[in-house]
């Protein structure tokens, strides 16, 4: 998980709950959280795709 620097062990423990910590680009994700945002972009990806090739991807 990005940005976790100098937080103390118990703080993790919220990586460890429903599945615990996936490793997801340079770094790590929960992995219900992973699981929901991955269920969304299958539903919705054609629609962000769309927004992106109208608009730009810098917005």
């Amino acid at each position: 998980m990005r940005d976790l620097n100098g937080v103390g062990d118990g703080d993790y423990r919220v990586l460890l709950d429903a599945g615990g910590a996936k490793l997801f680009a340079d770094g790590h994700a929960h992995y219900v959280i992973l699981c929901a945002a991955m269920g969304l972009l299958s539903r919705l990806g054609h629609v962000v795709q769309r927004i992106v090739v109208e608009v730009g991807p810098a917005g």
